[in-house]
Protein backbone atom coordinates (compact mmCIF):
# COMPACT_ATOMS: atom_id res chain seq x y z
CA UNK A 1 0.00 0.00 0.00
CA UNK A 2 2.77 2.16 -0.88
CA UNK A 3 2.26 5.98 -2.02
CA UNK A 4 4.22 7.93 -3.85
CA UNK A 5 6.34 10.07 -2.38
CA UNK A 6 6.44 12.56 -4.82
CA UNK A 7 2.74 13.18 -5.58
CA UNK A 8 1.71 12.33 -9.21
CA UNK A 9 4.39 13.40 -11.26
CA UNK A 10 4.83 12.90 -15.23
CA UNK A 11 8.13 14.42 -15.21
CA UNK A 12 10.33 11.96 -17.56
CA UNK A 13 14.13 11.55 -16.78
CA UNK A 14 15.62 12.14 -19.70
CA UNK A 15 14.58 12.28 -23.36
CA UNK A 16 15.96 8.89 -23.96
CA UNK A 17 13.23 7.15 -21.98
CA UNK A 18 10.83 9.45 -23.02
CA UNK A 19 11.28 8.42 -26.58
CA UNK A 20 10.80 4.75 -25.57
CA UNK A 21 7.93 4.60 -23.63
CA UNK A 22 6.05 8.67 -23.47
CA UNK A 23 4.40 10.01 -20.75
CA UNK A 24 0.73 9.42 -22.30
CA UNK A 25 1.52 5.75 -22.45
CA UNK A 26 2.68 5.02 -19.38
CA UNK A 27 -0.78 4.43 -17.37
CA UNK A 28 -1.96 2.04 -20.00
CA UNK A 29 1.36 0.03 -20.10
CA UNK A 30 1.03 -0.30 -16.63
CA UNK A 31 -2.78 -1.75 -16.70
CA UNK A 32 -1.65 -3.94 -18.91
CA UNK A 33 0.93 -5.45 -16.68
CA UNK A 34 -1.38 -5.92 -14.32
CA UNK A 35 -3.38 -7.41 -16.68
CA UNK A 36 -0.87 -10.14 -17.30
CA UNK A 37 -0.29 -10.27 -13.75
CA UNK A 38 -3.23 -11.28 -12.65
CA UNK A 39 -3.68 -13.76 -15.12
CA UNK A 40 -0.26 -15.48 -14.28
CA UNK A 41 -1.72 -15.28 -10.36
CA UNK A 42 -4.83 -17.66 -11.17
CA UNK A 43 -2.82 -19.94 -13.41
CA UNK A 44 0.27 -20.66 -10.89
CA UNK A 45 -2.56 -20.56 -7.97
CA UNK A 46 -4.87 -23.24 -9.53
CA UNK A 47 -1.69 -25.47 -10.79
CA UNK A 48 -0.72 -25.57 -6.82
CA UNK A 49 -4.28 -27.26 -6.15
CA UNK A 50 -5.96 -23.84 -4.90
CA UNK A 51 -9.89 -23.13 -6.22
CA UNK A 52 -9.48 -19.23 -6.94
CA UNK A 53 -12.83 -20.01 -8.72
CA UNK A 54 -14.78 -20.86 -4.82
CA UNK A 55 -12.35 -18.06 -3.20
CA UNK A 56 -13.26 -15.20 -6.04
CA UNK A 57 -17.02 -16.41 -5.93
CA UNK A 58 -17.30 -17.38 -9.28
CA UNK A 59 -20.00 -20.10 -10.10
CA UNK A 60 -19.74 -23.22 -10.73
CA UNK A 61 -21.28 -22.78 -14.30
CA UNK A 62 -18.22 -20.60 -15.45
CA UNK A 63 -15.65 -23.71 -13.94
CA UNK A 64 -16.01 -26.00 -16.95
CA UNK A 65 -12.89 -24.25 -18.03
CA UNK A 66 -10.04 -22.60 -16.67
CA UNK A 67 -10.97 -18.95 -15.53
CA UNK A 68 -6.99 -17.74 -16.53
CA UNK A 69 -7.25 -18.63 -19.80
CA UNK A 70 -9.84 -15.54 -20.84
CA UNK A 71 -7.80 -13.27 -18.74
CA UNK A 72 -4.61 -14.32 -21.31
CA UNK A 73 -6.38 -13.82 -24.43
CA UNK A 74 -7.67 -10.67 -22.91
CA UNK A 75 -4.56 -9.40 -22.17
CA UNK A 76 -2.87 -10.37 -25.23
CA UNK A 77 -5.47 -8.73 -27.72
CA UNK A 78 -5.35 -5.27 -25.67
CA UNK A 79 -1.53 -5.36 -25.29
CA UNK A 80 -1.45 -5.87 -29.29
CA UNK A 81 -3.11 -2.75 -29.47
CA UNK A 82 -1.00 -0.72 -27.12
CA UNK A 83 1.97 -2.18 -29.24
CA UNK A 84 0.51 -1.50 -32.25
CA UNK A 85 -0.31 2.40 -31.20
CA UNK A 86 2.60 3.03 -29.82
CA UNK A 87 4.80 1.58 -32.43
CA UNK A 88 2.82 4.11 -34.45
CA UNK A 89 3.77 6.58 -32.39
CA UNK A 90 7.10 6.42 -32.15
CA UNK A 91 7.42 6.42 -36.11
CA UNK A 92 4.99 9.01 -37.23
CA UNK A 93 5.45 11.47 -34.11
CA UNK A 94 8.50 11.54 -32.44
CA UNK A 95 10.49 10.55 -35.45
CA UNK A 96 8.42 13.08 -37.57
CA UNK A 97 10.96 16.41 -38.32
CA UNK A 98 9.16 19.07 -36.42
CA UNK A 99 9.91 22.61 -35.79
CA UNK A 100 8.62 22.86 -32.68
CA UNK A 101 8.97 21.78 -29.41
CA UNK A 102 5.52 20.81 -29.00
CA UNK A 103 4.06 17.56 -30.27
CA UNK A 104 0.54 16.98 -30.78
CA UNK A 105 -1.27 13.49 -30.99
CA UNK A 106 -4.39 12.31 -30.99
CA UNK A 107 -2.71 8.50 -31.14
CA UNK A 108 -2.73 7.68 -27.47
CA UNK A 109 -6.44 8.98 -27.31
CA UNK A 110 -7.31 6.83 -29.72
CA UNK A 111 -5.45 3.41 -27.84
CA UNK A 112 -7.54 4.73 -24.35
CA UNK A 113 -10.57 4.70 -25.95
CA UNK A 114 -10.35 1.42 -27.91
CA UNK A 115 -8.92 -0.28 -25.18
CA UNK A 116 -11.82 0.63 -22.74
CA UNK A 117 -14.49 -0.02 -25.53
CA UNK A 118 -13.03 -3.90 -25.66
CA UNK A 119 -12.88 -4.14 -21.95
CA UNK A 120 -16.80 -2.31 -21.52
CA UNK A 121 -18.47 -3.30 -24.57
CA UNK A 122 -22.08 -4.27 -23.28
CA UNK A 123 -22.37 -7.18 -26.35
CA UNK A 124 -22.17 -10.27 -25.64
CA UNK A 125 -18.89 -11.22 -27.48
CA UNK A 126 -15.19 -11.77 -26.64
CA UNK A 127 -15.61 -13.11 -23.21
CA UNK A 128 -18.40 -11.65 -22.22
CA UNK A 129 -19.23 -13.02 -19.09
CA UNK A 130 -15.43 -12.06 -17.38
CA UNK A 131 -16.00 -8.68 -18.76
CA UNK A 132 -19.47 -8.20 -17.77
CA UNK A 133 -18.02 -9.45 -13.82
CA UNK A 134 -15.41 -6.96 -13.69
CA UNK A 135 -18.01 -4.28 -14.76
CA UNK A 136 -20.06 -5.39 -11.41
CA UNK A 137 -17.17 -5.46 -9.66
CA UNK A 138 -15.77 -1.83 -10.42
CA UNK A 139 -19.47 -0.73 -10.38
CA UNK A 140 -19.81 -2.02 -6.57
CA UNK A 141 -16.24 -0.21 -5.67
CA UNK A 142 -17.33 3.37 -7.28
CA UNK A 143 -20.92 3.12 -6.05
CA UNK A 144 -21.88 5.65 -3.32
CA UNK A 145 -23.87 2.78 -1.02
CA UNK A 146 -21.57 2.65 2.17
CA UNK A 147 -24.05 -0.20 3.24
CA UNK A 148 -23.48 -2.25 -0.26
CA UNK A 149 -22.03 -5.74 0.17
CA UNK A 150 -18.54 -6.70 0.29
CA UNK A 151 -17.48 -9.69 -1.04
CA UNK A 152 -13.66 -11.26 -1.20
CA UNK A 153 -13.34 -10.78 -4.63
CA UNK A 154 -14.03 -6.68 -4.41
CA UNK A 155 -12.08 -6.74 -1.58
CA UNK A 156 -8.74 -8.15 -3.46
CA UNK A 157 -9.50 -6.03 -6.64
CA UNK A 158 -9.52 -3.15 -4.44
CA UNK A 159 -6.80 -3.55 -2.76
CA UNK A 160 -5.23 -4.43 -6.11
CA UNK A 161 -5.84 -0.67 -7.33
CA UNK A 162 -4.32 0.83 -4.19
CA UNK A 163 -0.90 -0.21 -6.19
CA UNK A 164 -2.28 1.75 -8.94
CA UNK A 165 -2.83 5.09 -7.13
CA UNK A 166 -0.45 6.14 -8.52
CA UNK A 167 -1.01 4.96 -11.43
CA UNK A 168 -4.51 6.44 -11.21
CA UNK A 169 -2.70 10.38 -10.28
CA UNK A 170 -0.73 9.85 -13.95
CA UNK A 171 -4.09 8.68 -15.79
CA UNK A 172 -5.61 11.87 -14.57
CA UNK A 173 -2.60 14.16 -16.44
CA UNK A 174 -2.56 11.74 -19.45
CA UNK A 175 -6.36 12.63 -20.13
CA UNK A 176 -5.68 16.58 -19.12
CA UNK A 177 -3.13 16.31 -21.77
CA UNK A 178 -5.04 14.37 -24.50
CA UNK A 179 -8.52 15.71 -24.26
CA UNK A 180 -8.46 19.52 -22.75
CA UNK A 181 -5.19 20.38 -24.15
CA UNK A 182 -5.45 19.00 -27.84
CA UNK A 183 -3.59 15.85 -27.49
CA UNK A 184 -0.51 17.86 -26.45
CA UNK A 185 1.80 15.32 -25.28
CA UNK A 186 4.94 17.28 -24.29
CA UNK A 187 2.48 19.16 -21.64
CA UNK A 188 2.96 16.26 -19.26
CA UNK A 189 6.85 16.49 -19.02
CA UNK A 190 6.33 20.45 -18.25
CA UNK A 191 6.58 21.17 -14.33
CA UNK A 192 5.08 24.15 -14.33
CA UNK A 193 2.27 23.21 -16.11
CA UNK A 194 -1.37 23.21 -13.41
CA UNK A 195 -4.03 23.12 -15.75
CA UNK A 196 -7.05 20.92 -15.51
CA UNK A 197 -6.77 21.39 -11.47
CA UNK A 198 -3.94 19.14 -11.85
CA UNK A 199 -2.31 20.07 -8.22
CA UNK A 200 -5.52 19.17 -6.53
CA UNK A 201 -7.13 16.64 -9.25
CA UNK A 202 -3.53 14.41 -9.36
CA UNK A 203 -3.99 13.45 -5.47
CA UNK A 204 -7.49 13.23 -5.33
CA UNK A 205 -7.33 10.60 -8.17
CA UNK A 206 -4.21 9.11 -6.10
CA UNK A 207 -6.23 8.69 -3.16
CA UNK A 208 -9.36 7.30 -4.95
CA UNK A 209 -8.59 3.58 -4.79
CA UNK A 210 -7.89 4.27 -0.68
CA UNK A 211 -11.11 5.66 -0.02
CA UNK A 212 -12.70 2.87 -1.62
CA UNK A 213 -10.65 0.62 1.08
CA UNK A 214 -11.61 2.77 3.74
CA UNK A 215 -15.29 2.56 2.70
CA UNK A 216 -14.88 -1.19 2.68
CA UNK A 217 -13.81 -1.42 6.18
CA UNK A 218 -16.56 0.95 7.78
CA UNK A 219 -19.15 -1.17 6.49
CA UNK A 220 -17.41 -3.89 7.41
CA UNK A 221 -17.38 -2.97 10.69
CA UNK A 222 -20.59 -1.85 10.70
CA UNK A 223 -22.27 -5.53 9.27
CA UNK A 224 -20.20 -6.55 12.67
CA UNK A 225 -22.30 -4.38 14.98
CA UNK A 226 -19.31 -2.60 15.79
CA UNK A 227 -17.91 -5.42 17.21
CA UNK A 228 -15.12 -5.94 15.13
CA UNK A 229 -12.47 -3.78 15.98
CA UNK A 230 -10.31 -5.02 13.38
CA UNK A 231 -12.50 -3.48 10.61
CA UNK A 232 -11.97 -0.17 12.10
CA UNK A 233 -7.59 -1.07 12.45
CA UNK A 234 -7.71 -2.00 8.77
CA UNK A 235 -9.58 1.40 8.25
CA UNK A 236 -6.57 3.43 9.94
CA UNK A 237 -4.39 1.66 7.77
CA UNK A 238 -5.73 3.16 4.37
CA UNK A 239 -6.36 6.42 6.52
CA UNK A 240 -2.58 7.11 7.02
CA UNK A 241 -1.76 7.00 3.17
CA UNK A 242 -4.10 10.59 2.69
CA UNK A 243 -1.51 12.43 5.29
CA UNK A 244 1.46 11.22 3.04
CA UNK A 245 -0.27 12.09 -0.07
CA UNK A 246 -1.56 15.38 0.44
CA UNK A 247 2.03 16.56 2.11
CA UNK A 248 3.35 14.88 -1.31
CA UNK A 249 1.34 17.42 -3.54
CA UNK A 250 1.94 20.19 -0.34
CA UNK A 251 6.02 19.98 -1.21
CA UNK A 252 5.45 20.22 -4.58
CA UNK A 253 3.34 23.53 -4.41
CA UNK A 254 6.23 24.33 -1.93
CA UNK A 255 9.06 23.73 -4.81
CA UNK A 256 7.56 25.73 -7.87
CA UNK A 257 6.96 28.70 -4.85
CA UNK A 258 10.28 28.45 -4.13
CA UNK A 259 11.73 27.99 -7.56
CA UNK A 260 9.44 31.10 -8.37
CA UNK A 261 9.64 33.55 -5.42
CA UNK A 262 12.61 32.13 -3.59
CA UNK A 263 11.08 31.39 -0.55
CA UNK A 264 7.54 29.92 0.93
CA UNK A 265 4.96 32.72 2.00
CA UNK A 266 4.73 34.31 5.22
CA UNK A 267 1.13 33.28 5.51
CA UNK A 268 2.65 29.33 5.87
CA UNK A 269 2.35 27.98 9.21
CA UNK A 270 5.43 25.46 8.59
CA UNK A 271 8.82 25.61 6.43
CA UNK A 272 10.08 23.78 3.50
CA UNK A 273 12.23 21.64 5.94
CA UNK A 274 9.21 21.07 8.70
CA UNK A 275 7.40 20.26 5.71
CA UNK A 276 9.84 17.67 4.82
CA UNK A 277 9.80 16.15 8.18
CA UNK A 278 6.45 15.84 9.05
CA UNK A 279 5.95 14.05 5.78
CA UNK A 280 9.18 11.84 6.29
CA UNK A 281 7.00 11.05 9.46
CA UNK A 282 3.25 9.91 7.56
CA UNK A 283 5.78 8.12 5.50
CA UNK A 284 7.21 5.59 8.24
CA UNK A 285 4.01 5.10 9.65
CA UNK A 286 2.05 4.22 6.48
CA UNK A 287 4.88 2.12 5.22
CA UNK A 288 4.94 0.24 9.00
CA UNK A 289 1.67 -0.07 9.87
CA UNK A 290 1.08 -1.82 6.05
CA UNK A 291 4.30 -4.17 5.64
CA UNK A 292 2.67 -5.45 9.66
CA UNK A 293 -1.14 -5.66 8.19
CA UNK A 294 0.20 -7.78 5.10
CA UNK A 295 2.16 -10.57 7.44
CA UNK A 296 0.27 -10.71 10.08
CA UNK A 297 -3.84 -10.05 9.02
CA UNK A 298 -3.72 -10.36 5.31
CA UNK A 299 -1.23 -13.59 4.72
CA UNK A 300 -2.16 -14.68 8.71
CA UNK A 301 1.67 -15.68 8.59
CA UNK A 302 3.14 -14.20 11.89
CA UNK A 303 0.41 -13.32 15.10
CA UNK A 304 0.87 -11.74 17.49
CA UNK A 305 0.01 -13.95 20.44
CA UNK A 306 -1.88 -12.86 23.43
CA UNK A 307 -3.70 -15.27 24.99
CA UNK A 308 -2.60 -19.21 25.74
CA UNK A 309 -5.19 -20.89 23.77
CA UNK A 310 -3.72 -22.22 20.78
CA UNK A 311 -6.87 -23.45 19.05
CA UNK A 312 -7.34 -21.85 15.31
CA UNK A 313 -11.39 -21.64 16.00
CA UNK A 314 -11.06 -19.51 19.57
CA UNK A 315 -8.31 -17.77 18.95
CA UNK A 316 -9.09 -16.27 15.54
CA UNK A 317 -12.53 -16.24 15.97
CA UNK A 318 -13.54 -17.94 12.86
CA UNK A 319 -17.18 -17.92 12.37
CA UNK A 320 -19.18 -19.63 9.48
CA UNK A 321 -19.39 -16.84 6.58
CA UNK A 322 -20.89 -16.38 3.12
CA UNK A 323 -18.73 -18.32 0.64
CA UNK A 324 -18.52 -14.80 -1.53
CA UNK A 325 -16.87 -13.17 1.29
CA UNK A 326 -13.89 -13.66 3.53
CA UNK A 327 -12.71 -15.19 6.72
CA UNK A 328 -10.12 -13.31 7.64
CA UNK A 329 -9.67 -14.22 11.12
CA UNK A 330 -11.55 -11.84 13.54
CA UNK A 331 -10.19 -11.56 17.08
CA UNK A 332 -13.44 -10.74 19.42
CA UNK A 333 -11.86 -8.13 21.54
CA UNK A 334 -8.84 -7.18 19.88
CA UNK A 335 -8.18 -3.94 22.22
CA UNK A 336 -9.35 -6.34 25.30
CA UNK A 337 -6.42 -8.92 24.77
CA UNK A 338 -4.12 -6.12 24.32
CA UNK A 339 -4.99 -5.21 27.64
CA UNK A 340 -4.38 -9.08 28.98
CA UNK A 341 -1.29 -8.98 26.94
CA UNK A 342 -0.05 -5.53 28.44
CA UNK A 343 -0.99 -6.59 32.35
CA UNK A 344 0.70 -9.82 31.91
CA UNK A 345 3.61 -7.88 31.50
CA UNK A 346 3.25 -7.02 35.25
CA UNK A 347 2.85 -10.33 36.55
CA UNK A 348 5.36 -12.81 35.99
CA UNK A 349 3.79 -15.78 37.13
CA UNK A 350 0.80 -15.56 34.44
CA UNK A 351 1.89 -17.80 31.54
CA UNK A 352 2.39 -16.53 28.48
CA UNK A 353 3.56 -17.71 25.40
CA UNK A 354 5.90 -16.72 22.43
CA UNK A 355 4.76 -13.15 21.39
CA UNK A 356 5.34 -13.94 17.82
CA UNK A 357 4.26 -17.23 16.34
CA UNK A 358 4.50 -18.49 12.32
CA UNK A 359 1.84 -19.90 11.21
CA UNK A 360 1.54 -23.68 11.66
CA UNK A 361 -0.50 -24.84 8.23
CA UNK A 362 0.81 -24.17 5.45
CA UNK A 363 -0.44 -24.97 1.64
CA UNK A 364 3.33 -24.26 -0.34
CA UNK A 365 5.20 -27.42 0.49
CA UNK A 366 8.65 -25.06 1.00
CA UNK A 367 8.61 -22.50 3.66
CA UNK A 368 11.36 -20.41 2.36
CA UNK A 369 8.18 -19.26 0.17
CA UNK A 370 6.62 -17.57 2.64
CA UNK A 371 9.73 -16.31 4.72
CA UNK A 372 11.06 -14.94 0.85
CA UNK A 373 7.86 -13.22 0.73
CA UNK A 374 7.93 -11.32 3.79
CA UNK A 375 11.68 -10.12 2.70
CA UNK A 376 10.61 -8.88 -0.58
CA UNK A 377 7.35 -7.53 0.59
CA UNK A 378 9.59 -5.59 3.57
CA UNK A 379 12.14 -4.51 1.20
CA UNK A 380 9.43 -2.74 -1.32
CA UNK A 381 7.42 -1.36 1.27
CA UNK A 382 10.67 0.14 2.28
CA UNK A 383 12.07 1.92 -1.02
CA UNK A 384 10.74 5.56 0.02
CA UNK A 385 14.01 5.25 1.83
CA UNK A 386 15.72 5.93 -1.25
CA UNK A 387 14.22 9.21 -1.80
CA UNK A 388 15.47 9.97 1.89
CA UNK A 389 19.36 10.45 0.91
CA UNK A 390 20.21 13.96 0.85
CA UNK A 391 23.19 12.90 -1.59
CA UNK A 392 21.04 10.99 -4.10
CA UNK A 393 17.83 12.45 -6.24
CA UNK A 394 16.14 9.66 -7.53
CA UNK A 395 13.66 11.63 -9.64
CA UNK A 396 16.68 12.65 -11.68
CA UNK A 397 17.30 8.67 -12.67
CA UNK A 398 16.34 8.04 -15.78
CA UNK A 399 12.96 5.82 -15.35
CA UNK A 400 13.51 6.57 -11.67
CA UNK A 401 9.06 6.65 -11.82
CA UNK A 402 8.38 4.35 -13.82
CA UNK A 403 10.62 1.83 -12.10
CA UNK A 404 9.04 2.22 -8.87
CA UNK A 405 5.43 2.06 -10.43
CA UNK A 406 6.54 -1.21 -11.60
CA UNK A 407 8.10 -2.49 -8.13
CA UNK A 408 4.89 -1.79 -6.43
CA UNK A 409 2.98 -3.57 -9.07
CA UNK A 410 5.21 -6.55 -8.45
CA UNK A 411 4.73 -5.94 -5.00
CA UNK A 412 1.82 -6.55 -5.34
CA UNK A 413 1.58 -9.69 -7.30
CA UNK A 414 3.73 -11.33 -5.03
CA UNK A 415 0.72 -10.35 -2.38
CA UNK A 416 -1.86 -11.65 -4.05
CA UNK A 417 -0.44 -15.21 -3.77
CA UNK A 418 -0.51 -15.31 -0.44
CA UNK A 419 -3.60 -13.71 0.14
CA UNK A 420 -5.29 -15.91 -1.69
CA UNK A 421 -3.50 -18.74 -0.27
CA UNK A 422 -4.20 -17.63 3.14
CA UNK A 423 -7.94 -17.29 3.00
CA UNK A 424 -7.98 -20.96 1.12
CA UNK A 425 -6.28 -22.55 4.28
CA UNK A 426 -8.85 -20.69 6.49
CA UNK A 427 -11.57 -22.10 4.72
CA UNK A 428 -10.41 -25.16 4.41
CA UNK A 429 -9.71 -25.10 8.17
CA UNK A 430 -13.21 -24.43 8.95
CA UNK A 431 -14.85 -26.69 5.98
CA UNK A 432 -12.90 -29.54 6.88
CA UNK A 433 -13.80 -30.10 10.57
CA UNK A 434 -17.37 -29.74 9.38
CA UNK A 435 -17.12 -32.59 6.57
CA UNK A 436 -14.83 -35.30 8.79
CA UNK A 437 -18.43 -34.21 11.60
CA UNK A 438 -20.57 -35.57 9.17
CA UNK A 439 -18.98 -38.53 8.10
CA UNK A 440 -18.52 -39.22 11.76
CA UNK A 441 -22.39 -38.80 12.02
CA UNK A 442 -23.35 -41.02 9.00
CA UNK A 443 -21.32 -43.78 10.22
CA UNK A 444 -23.13 -43.98 13.61
CA UNK A 445 -26.09 -44.08 11.56
CA UNK A 446 -25.07 -47.14 9.63
CA UNK A 447 -26.22 -50.76 10.63
CA UNK A 448 -23.39 -52.74 12.58
CA UNK A 449 -24.32 -55.81 11.23
CA UNK A 450 -22.60 -54.68 8.06
CA UNK A 451 -25.68 -55.38 6.00
CA UNK A 452 -26.62 -51.69 4.13
CA UNK A 453 -29.43 -52.89 1.98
Amino acid sequence: MDVDVQGPDLAVGSASLYSLLPATYRPIVLFCIGLWGWAFNLFILQRCHIDTASLLGISHNDKSRNIYTPLFNIATLLTTIVAINLWAFWKFVLGAATSTNVTRSWLPLMCYVLCSLIVFWPGHVFYYKERHRFSRSMLRLFSFNVLATVYFSDVVLADIMTSFANVFGDLWATGCALIVNKGIVDYLVVEHQSGCYRDIMGPVMTSLPYIIRFKQCIFEYLESDRKTQRHLLNACKYASAFPVIMLSATQKIAAKRIDEFGDLPDTWWIGDTGLFRLWMFFVFINSTYSFIWDVSMDWNLVSLTFTANDSVGQANGIASHSPRRSTTPIPTSLFREIKVFISSLFSPTVHQPPLLRFRRHLHFSHRILYVGAMLIDFVLRTTWSLKLSSHLSIKQLEGSIIIMEFLEIFRRWIWVFFRLESEWVKRSQVILPRINEDIEEFELMMPKDGNHD
